[in-house]
């Protein structure tokens, strides 16, 4: 029964992809990317810079097939977040190769939204609480709807640490991306 609501999901992803025209580098990343335009409060980001609404960014989704195929081939809990580690250092250094795009020299910031956002700050990325409202239900029925379909633990892992289970904006200003990450 996994594998056909799996399979359906993939389906869905490959919708999802064409339709919010998510572009990835090489396909293996474990994010993809969307130019965007800022919707929401002012931010203010560690490094003294300010997302204000229409700023330029680059909206970050984690790329469910690669997530697929990292829970596949771990053998643990810590052989997963090693593997996850490993990939989201080798994806963020290709990430910024974007960047040297003249299209995307305007862009302000990367952000996405997600609940496996614990991880992010010794990224670099700063997490902030999204506003109350239908929106955010929606975004953290969808996102643990997931979390239910990808975890090798299934629903059983939404009773656990329930409270860590909702979503934040995860962001970072362009400028400290490049810093952390551009090292050609």
């Amino acid at each position: 029964m996994k594998r056909i609501v799996l399979y359906m999901w993939m389906v869905w992803e490959n919708l999802y992809y064409r339709l919010f025209r998510l572009q990835m580098m090489t396909g293996n990343e474990l994010f993809l990317f969307k130019p965007t335009m800022y919707h929401g409060n002012p931010l203010y980001l560690s490094d003294g810079n300010i997302i204000t609404e229409g700023d330029a960014v680059l909206e970050l989704h984690f790329n469910n097939r690669k997530l697929l195929e990292l829970l596949r081939s771990s053998r643990s809990s810590f052989h997963l977040a090693k593997l996850l580690i490993t990939s989201a250092d080798y994806s963020l250094k290709q990430l910024c190769s974007v960047f040297q795009s003249p299209s995307y020299q305007q862009v302000k910031a990367l952000y996405g939204v997600s609940i496996l956002y614990r991880g992010a700050y010794q990224y670099g990325f700063l997490t902030y609480d999204l506003p109350k409202g239908l929106i955010t239900s929606i975004k953290k029925r969808y996102l643990q709807t997931l979390l239910c379909i990808f975890h090798p633990l299934g629903y059983k892992r939404l009773t656990q640490r329930r409270e860590l289970l909702v979503p934040k904006l995860i962001i970072i200003s362009s400028e400290e991306f490049r810093k952390r990450y551009d090292h050609e």
